[in-house]
């Protein structure tokens, strides 16, 4: 049956998630859900092992009918009256609305139906056919004909009316009785005539003949002025302004605006009245005015000079300054440019005495000039073109590089950057491949040689450079004289080695992928090299599993729901909920003081008459020596549990009395979490408001190490007779407690976060909003549930299962790096990477050194579920790809259920229970880097003696260092379980 088996566990799986959820959704008012739950844990337990899943799958489903009959019972339905609640039936025929007329004993036809009370026709209708609310021969009542004068009559509801005038005649007063009673014959649109021309009783009423400028004081009176613009005032015609361009020089509005004029502004000579005034061009005088010399415009201008008027005929008035008329005529002005100096004249291309003649004598002519230093020679001085040259000599060149002071400036073969010597400064070299460089052209002995940055190439050697410059680099080096450093290490797996050209390295030994710094895979090889195999590697300790619920004979009674933590040292402190003695369940504690090897007596814990259940473990003191018991029971009565705490100073050694940390709440309290920090024990848990069927999320606190307890603070802000919120956990670090649930605030279950600040005392102070971290969709727009929280310094971590993709439950998470004040608005990518829609669910995320945060979950990407985790090193700002380590098969090959997730420092361990072998046994696998890596084949952890020959389950981790402690539910002596203990050490 183990192949049917796990076809059924995920079916099983998704069967009792829809139980929880109907519990959840649906609470049962004063019907705690304990029992709901107990019952269907223990028949599973029971019943899967001997009866099959099928027979679990109907008592489940007895359970739920159970369940919903509870739920309606004392339901009362309204009572309906069906035809005996006495109300008046009529099962005759319609009635006509009018009085038969048939006489008792028949009625004797006497022809056609006509308008007169009687049933003619005898067919049971009276005047059938005549509609006297419409009819206007019979309006109102038979006979009664409507008549209207010159107008065709209508009946309206019995009424006579008018349904249009005669041709000619109007109804202006609305009244039927007088018809249409003025006669006017219409002639269209109103006009000024007076006549009625529209027909409406006005005569020319559209027109105003007080302002009308086509009707001014009379009809057809028009009101207009050339050129001008006119108004009617009271009947009254009067001219207004001119018209653009015209000017009323006369006055008399008979005539308007009659002169065409336009005024640009001041009278100029131009031929034009610019004024308006009625004159031309008054107030210049072409005789004498240079501007207009004989006629408008004409300006006396010449070159250079100042013009005069004289008798209406242009001359030149005097020369400008600098310029001379040399060859007197006025038509080209004063025409010569010229300055007189006062001197005499040189060599300086100008006309210095103003004569006419250019450069005729200057004393430096013939002088010697030029240089004798370098190739450079001495010649005399000539006038040129305005300046002193030196001809007949040698003068300077650019300078090349020659070993010749070209240029006579004393310096030979000089190059500068701004001025290089020709061929200076140019590519030169063979190649710049490998160490190779292209070199530069320079100036050296008056020859250019190759320079610069050159390099040539050289011999071959290894460095990771192509010495030779030939395109292949390290190609054929001289091997070393001597064995390298790196060579040094000989023993395990790096025996055998010989060196090798490793670039830039060097001659080195290159290392087999088996080869690690520190020896952090456990597979019978020394992996570091140093002369021993898998040292500080973990296996199994003891050599066989130890029973830890003892006492009792195995298998005498159920214990289930292990819990397990130590003092990260020598001891290790275990908690479960136990069935012995026949009655109600109680919580047991147990503790090992040598690392696990050997277990005392347990103890009880709680003090109840009623069943105590889902035990929790806070431990605290410098060295762990308070541990605090923390559990639901129902004490109280059979209809709510409580929640209450037992407390050791002594390490587990003695215990006080049961105390309870939620007075007054006395609905159901259950599903209990804990955290600690520094002397802080903190216990969150979900509680039913009183009388309602909503529950919310609670947290009280401890600032004693668990000795007294504060009132309880409602954690969450949800609202409404149908809220819940549920699956609280909670995590701490000094100063901070945080915690996580899944509400349904807004239709479907989201997650929410709120932070809680410890103050004075056993006070804590929650935000007043709680933070929806699910916010990649909207709110309530998918399901999200399974939520884990883990902390470390000021970063706080949260995965969920989630099913916005529509296709499968995925991992998703939400990170805060200020102490839980504010997180992501977009969370990133599901942890689960894979491009395939699969199924991943139950995730644990825990936080084992600053900024490294693992999430492990149960993931069905290859068949049957796997254990998966991922690991982050930047406080989960990017995960790297998930890592299998179920490792004992092959991916998919066997259910890998009821995972378990603990760290500390460097070392991860993940335990779970994997039917690999038939019936579930309990596996291990850890990390010694910190979740980096991990064994290659995983670890059996129960040791019955055949594999799979029963059920090991549920198991619970405590990582202490060096060590991780595994707990479990074992069925190997019977239908009833008891816990065992294994460690996974060096």
């Amino acid at each position: 049956l183990s192949g049917k088996r796990r076809l059924a566990i995920k079916e099983h799986t998704l069967g009792l998630e829809a139980a929880a959820r109907f519990v959840d959704g649906e609470p049962l008012h004063r019907v705690h859900e304990c029992v709901f739950g107990v019952l269907a844990l223990a028949s599973w337990l029971r019943v899967r092992r001997h009866a099959g899943w099928r027979r679990a799958a109907r008592r489940l489903t007895a359970l739920l009918a159970l369940a919903l009959t509870v739920l309606l019972a004392g339901c009362e339905v309204d009572p309906f009256c069906f035809g005996e609640c006495g109300e008046e039936v009529d099962a005759g025929a319609a009635d006509s609305g009018m009085p038969d007329a048939r006489p008792a004993d028949g009625c004797v036809p006497t022809g056609t139906e006509e308008c007169n009370g009687l049933d003619d026709d005898c067919n049971g209708v009276v005047d059938d056919g005549f509609d006297l609310g419409t009819d206007p021969r019979n309006c109102g009542e038979c006979g009664s004909e409507c008549v209207l004068p010159n107008a065709f009559p209508s009946c309206e509801s019995g009424e006579c009316a008018i349904e249009r005038c005669e041709v000619g005649w109007h109804d202006l007063n609305e009244t039927p009785a007088d018809g249409c009673e003025y006669e006017c014959p219409p002639s269209g649109s109103e006009i000024c005539d007076e006549r009625d021309n529209d027909c409406d009783g006005a005569t020319d009423e559209d027109f105003d003949l007080s302002t009308d400028l086509g009707h001014c004081g009379e009809c057809g009176n028009l009101c207009s002025f050339p050129n001008a613009a006119a108004s009617c005032e009271s009947g009254t015609c009067t001219m207004g302004d001119c018209n653009a361009g015209f000017v009323d020089l006369d006055g008399d509005p008979a005539t308007g605006c009659e002169y065409a004029c336009t005024a640009t502004g001041t009278e100029t000579c131009n031929g034009v009245d610019d004024d308006c005034d009625g004159a031309i061009d008054e107030g210049f005088d072409l005789a004498t005015d240079p501007v207009h010399c004989g006629v408008c415009g004409r300006a006396c201008s010449f070159p250079n000079a100042t013009g005069e008027c004289v008798d209406g005929v242009c001359g030149i008035a005097s020369c400008d300054a600098g310029f001379v008329d040399v060859d007197g005529d006025p038509a080209t002005g004063c025409e010569y440019g010229c300055v007189p100096t006062g001197g005499a004249d040189t060599c300086n291309g100008m006309d210095d005495d103003c004569d006419g003649a250019v450069d005729e004598a200057d004393p430096m002519v013939g002088t010697p000039c030029g240089s004798s230093t370098g190739a450079c020679e001495q010649g005399v001085r000539a006038c040129q073109f305005g300046s002193l040259v030196c001809v007949g000599g040698r003068g300077p060149t650019a300078e090349t590089c020659n070993d010749v002071d070209d240029d006579c400036d004393g310096a030979t073969d000089e190059s500068t950057a701004a001025s290089p010597l020709p061929g200076v400064g140019v590519r030169c070299g063979e190649t710049n491949e490998g160490s190779c460089e292209y070199g530069t052209v320079v100036c050296t002995g008056g020859s250019l040689v190759c320079g610069g940055a050159y390099v040539p190439p050289a011999t071959e050697t290894c460095n990771g450079i192509d010495d030779d410059c030939d395109g292949t680099i390290d190609d054929s080096p001289t091997p070393p004289s001597g064995t390298p450093a790196s060579c040094a290490d000989t023993l395990g797996v790096c025996a055998g080695r010989t060196p090798s050209c490793e670039g830039a390295a060097g001659w080195q030994c290159s290392f087999p992928s088996t080869y690690r710094p520190v020896e952090t895979i456990c597979d019978g090889l020394d992996n570091d090299c140093d002369g021993t195999p898998d040292e500080g590697c973990l296996v199994p300790r003891p050599t066989s599993d130890v029973r830890v619920d003892r006492g009792d004979s195995a298998g005498s009674a159920n214990s289930i729901q292990p819990t397990v933590s130590g003092d990260g040292a020598s001891r290790v402190y275990a908690a479960w909920m136990d069935m012995r003695g026949g009655g109600n369940a109680h919580v047991l504690f147990n503790r090992s003081t040598d690392t696990g090897t050997s277990w005392g007596t347990p103890v009880r814990l709680d003090s109840a008459s009623g069943a105590a259940i889902g035990p929790r473990l806070g431990v605290t003191g410098s060295s762990r020596q308070n541990v605090t018991g923390i559990w639901a029971d129902f004490r109280g009565g059979t209809s709510y549990r409580e929640i209450f705490r037992a407390r050791s100073t002594s390490y587990g050694g003695t215990w006080d009395g049961n105390t309870r940390i939620n007075p007054g709440q006395n609905e159901d309290s259950f599903n209990v979490d804990v955290a600690v920090a520094g002397s802080d024990v903190y216990a969150v848990y979900e509680s039913f408001e009183p009388g309602g069927r909503s529950r919310h999320v609670w947290l009280a606190r401890s600032a004693d190490d668990g000795e007294t307890w504060g009132s309880p603070v409602q954690v969450d802000h949800g609202t409404g007779t149908t809220f819940v919120a549920a699956t609280p956990k909670v995590a701490a670090v000094s100063g901070f407690v945080y915690v996580v649930w899944r509400d349904n605030r807004n239709g479907a279950l989201d997650v929410f976060s709120n932070r809680g600040i410890p103050g004075g005392g056993t006070a804590v102070t929650f935000a007043g909003t709680d933070t929806r971290l699910d916010v990649g969709t909207a709110p309530g727009a998918s399901a999200s549930f399974s939520p884990s929280i883990a902390a470390e310094g000021a970063n706080v971590y949260v995965a969920w299962v989630d099913d916005r993709s529509g296709s499968s439950f995925d991992i998703w998470v939400n990170r805060s790096h200020d102490s839980g004040a504010t997180w992501l608005t977009a969370d990133s990518v599901p942890v689960d990477d894979d491009p395939l829609p699969h199924d991943s669910i139950e995730p644990r995320v825990i936080a084992t050194a600053a900024g490294r945060v693992l999430i492990a979950w149960i993931d069905y990407r290859n068949g049957f579920p796997d254990i998966l985790v991922s690991r982050s090193t930047d406080a989960a700002g990017t995960f790297g790809s998930p890592v299998r380590v179920d490792t004992g098969t092959d991916p998919g090959t066997a259910a890998s259920l009821d995972l378990a997730f603990g760290g500390s420092g460097d070392l991860v361990v993940a335990a779970w229970a994997d039917d690999r072998d038939g019936l579930f046994d309990v596996y291990g696998n850890f990390s010694l880097d910190g979740g980096a890596t991990w064994q290659p084949s995983d670890y059996r952890l129960d040791s019955t003696a055949v594999p799979g020959s029963s059920d090991s389950v549920r198991p619970a981790v405590y990582v202490a260092p060096g060590a991780g402690h595994v707990l479990w539910v074992d069925h190997r002596d019977g239908a009833n379980a008891d816990v065992y203990y294994r460690r996974l050490a060096p």
